[in-house]
């Protein structure tokens, strides 16, 4: 289910642990889109523009409670480096579950019945933006409102 821009910067808002920033360059779609930080982040980590268009929504255990991935881009070739999660809370609302970074960029994430499932690029030595020689695979799960890492497993390239 799509997610409207105008939600996602709400949400950003209202969440104390996310800051908004001044607009660096480089992203052509940002326009409404924030520029945004996780607060305590260290520089140049955990910031990207939050652009709603990559969100990602579902629902996740036996209550279907509802969780949003929001994913930062960073405006250059490495795509995402971050992805905000999100997790309804008793009354329904979203609260601000916790961040998961990865230095090589190109996160995924997909919200399944069970977990978060989050892919991230393992690049070699020679290795181009396109095609990395294997993925690290985590999963996660939001427990008491908190992102909690509940396995992973480097996973070959296919083919």
């Amino acid at each position: 289910m799509p997610i409207a821009q105008a939600a996602v910067n709400h949400l950003l808002q209202a969440t104390t642990q996310i800051r908004t920033l001044p607009k660096p360059g480089g992203y052509a779609a940002a326009k409404d889109v924030p520029f945004v930080r996780v607060r305590g982040a260290a520089e140049g980590s955990s910031a990207g523009f939050a652009d709603a268009r990559y969100a990602v929504s579902g629902t996740m255990g036996p209550e279907s409670n509802k969780i949003v991935a929001v994913p930062l881009m960073s405006g250059g070739s490495g795509a995402d480096f971050t992805v905000l999660l999100f997790a309804a809370d008793a009354a329904g609302a979203l609260r601000y579950a916790g961040n998961i970074d990865w230095g090589g960029g190109h996160i995924g994430v997909a919200i399944t019945y069970a977990t978060i499932v989050v892919t991230e690029p393992i690049y070699g030595a020679n290795d181009a933006n396109c095609c990395p020689s294997a993925y690290l695979v985590e999963l996660y799960q939001v427990r008491n409102g908190k992102l909690k890492r509940v396995g992973s497993a480097n996973v070959p390239k296919p083919g």
